[in-house]
């Protein structure tokens, strides 16, 4: 009974709401049937089809107005690319730039990212090459520090060697301030010969630059300890500690051979023995900069460079014997050793009296003496080494050349306003004659154009040794020699003396510079027409200029096809113009030279007269013209041009003046 009661209430149930399966199906008009396959709600049935698996099977059914599968729509034709829209912003206020921006509409922002200041190729390389060398400073620093093992340091410390070679890794650790810090690591290299001469080996490669001078005080004790370790590895007994050196000193050469196969030996010494000692010295001998310090020279006298220095001097003057016959490379290779050593002196001596007297009165003279006697020995070894144009800067002619010059600068650094100097250096036997010789008869052996800068010199040694020292007044007054090589053309081995030998010298130099001068600035005996008539040469505040002439101007400024000339008359008229410049210049040159080689004869005459009134006579009879009115006449356009050009200090300028005075009034 309960069954039947339910198949009648399921059959009341279907005559009410009757079952979808028993309704008609749905009549769908596609418009557009080549377009879409389905509309909407078969798709939506379709999905959920799937979603039922395997509750549907057989063919699927197919409407009224439905096409066939395999028939399906066209593709949909590709959408135009989102557009960028550039513009360019222009500045407000002055000073600003214009800059361009690039703009996108935002549903299409996510397909593009707008990068901002971007660099340019080499712009990446660099920061590529800086970031390289920050990654490989921060490594090597981090084994050259005290707790790391000796073999570790040693490594790191050839490492940072060997990247110095470059001259842009040298820039970088200069310009982060690094140089301080790796030496500040490196303060007890000197308790082991291992890690002295690598340390000595890096100072070596940092100092190939001429912007050397950042060491501080404590880099330049390190650098000055240094130089006695070598004393410290011969005493090494160790044999460990001797193995472990030699395998340093071949890895020390290896990067020293490779900085000079990578071009960086030119114009630098050879290092023969790759030792501590021998690279901290040509390392301390790069410092020759005169833009240092005060301190830096205070500090070279008080930890003892100086006296190291002094002693590599010494030895080397010692070294080259008494034979000046022939010289051998060992003596050339001491000659170019003594000349680094004296321009390091030159620079610490500079306006720089209380290393003057110390070097002046080291172990009781011996720089001195041994300058002196250098200087005696390079005179000898000119006739048979003269220079000849075509030699170079490596030929023995050239090296004795340089070495004369360095000597000179360094006797006039410690004899500058210093009587104690003046003295001591007069006191060298016959040291008065080899100057003298400087003057009158080495010039002959060098080519002219070298010639000025060594009677210069040696004029000048020999005004501050007769400018506060009555003794070497007289020793120069007394003494005799030979005459000029000007004056007389063989080699003359007669004494003459030395007051008439520089009268004969200034009057020589005097009387081709007013010459010049007259043919240059005076009127002419016979004008000579130029054969260029465009234009001549003609003196101005700014200099010597090339002035069109006023019919050149008006036959340019014409519209008549005659001023054109041709192309082969333009250029003779260049070439015309350039040689005759040059020759303006040539002949300058020499005016100048010959006026300021007859100005310091002329004030070297001067202070031997001063405050010695005895000697006025002896030097008039000397002169061409019997008096002083030439000796003032130079020396007033001398310090005019001097004071022009502010070449002198107050000093020097005092000093000229005082001397014209003195010659007026005689």
């Amino acid at each position: 009974r309960k069954i039947f009661k339910s198949k009648n209430t399921r059959m009341a149930q279907k005559k009410v709401s009757p079952s979808p399966k028993k309704s008609p199906a749905k009549a769908i008009y596609n418009v557009r049937s080549w377009q879409d396959d389905f509309d909407e709600e078969e798709r939506n049935k379709k999905n959920a089809g799937e979603e039922n698996g395997a509750q549907t099977s057989g063919p699927p059914k197919l409407t009224r107005f439905s096409t066939w599968p395999n028939s399906g729509p066209k593709e949909k034709p590709p959408e135009e690319p989102p557009k960028l829209t550039r513009a360019v912003h222009w500045p407000d206020r002055e000073g600003d730039e214009a800059y361009t921006s690039v703009h996108i509409n935002k549903e299409h922002k996510q397909l593009y990212t707008v990068v901002k200041n971007v660099k340019e190729a080499h712009e990446c390389q660099e920061h590529g090459e800086t970031q390289e060398f920050a990654d490989d400073v921060e490594y090597l620093l981090s084994g050259i520090q005290e707790g790391e093992p000796m073999s570790t340091r040693c490594l790191s410390c050839i490492g940072l060697a060997q990247k110095s070679i470059l001259p842009a890794f040298r820039m970088h650790l200069r310009a982060h301030g690094t140089v301080a810090k790796i030496f500040g690591h490196l303060k007890d290299a000197v308790t082991d010969p291992s890690l002295s001469l690598c340390t000595a080996l890096l100072m070596f490669m940092l100092s190939r630059d001429r912007l050397n001078m950042d060491l501080d005080r404590q880099s330049l004790d390190l650098m000055l300890k240094l130089l006695a370790v070598d004393y410290q590895e011969e005493q090494s007994a160790t044999v460990m500690g001797k193995r472990t050196l030699n395998r340093n000193k071949d890895r020390a050469r290896e990067v020293y051979e490779q900085w000079k196969a990578e071009g960086g030996a030119t114009n630098q010494p050879e290092i023969e023995d790759v030792s501590t000692g021998n690279l901290a010295m040509e390392s301390l001998l790069s410092l020759t900069s005169r833009r240092a310090g005060e301190w830096f020279k205070e500090e070279l006298r008080t930890l003892g460079a100086l006296d190291h220095i002094v002693d590599t001097v010494c030895s080397c003057i010692e070294a080259l014997g008494d034979d000046t016959t022939l010289v051998t490379d060992s003596m050339l290779e001491n000659m170019k050793k003594i000349d680094r050593c004296l321009r390091v002196l030159e620079n610490v001596s500079f306006v720089n009296t209380d290393n003057q007297l110390y070097l002046i009165s080291y172990k009781a003279g011996i720089l001195v003496a041994s300058l002196c006697r250098a200087l005696d020995l390079c005179e000898k070894c000119f006739p048979v080494y003269p220079i000849n144009s075509s030699d170079d800067k490596e030929s023995t002619g050239y090296v004795i050349y340089s070495l004369v010059l360095a000597v000179l600068r360094v006797l006039i650094n410690i004899t500058h306003e210093n009587e104690f100097g003046c003295t001591k250096v007069g006191d060298q036997t016959d040291f008065i004659k080899t100057a003298l010789t400087c003057i009158l008869d080495t010039p002959r052996h060098v080519p002219i154009d070298m010639r000025f800068d060594m009677l210069v010199l040696s004029l000048g040694l020999l005004i501050n040794m007769v400018e506060h020292c009555g003794v070497n007044k007289r020793k120069l007054v007394e003494a005799e020699t030979c005459r000029s090589y000007e004056v007389t053309s063989d080699n003359s081995t007669s004494q003459v003396p030395a007051t008439k030998a520089l009268c004969e010298v200034f009057s020589t130099r005097f009387e081709i510079a007013k010459t010049m001068e007259e043919q240059d600035f005076g009127e002419p005996s016979t004008p000579k027409a130029s054969p260029n008539k465009s234009g001549e040469w003609k003196e101005s505040d700014s200099g010597i200029e090339w002035v069109v002439s006023s019919a050149k101007k008006e036959k340019e400024d014409s519209n008549d096809t005659s001023r054109v000339q041709p192309p082969e008359n333009d250029k003779l008229d260049n070439l015309d113009d350039e040689e005759t410049f040059t020759k303006a210049l040539h002949r300058a040159g020499k005016h100048m030279e010959n006026s300021i080689i007859a100005s310091y004869v002329a004030l070297l005459l001067g202070c031997l007269i001063q405050d010695n009134t005895m000697y006025v006579s002896q030097v008039k009879e000397h002169l061409a013209s019997g008096s002083f009115e030439d000796l003032i006449t130079i020396l007033k356009k001398f310090l005019g041009f001097m004071n022009l050009t502010r070449a002198i200090g107050s000093t020097g300028g005092k000093s000229i003046a005082h001397v014209i005075e003195v010659l007026e009034g005689c």
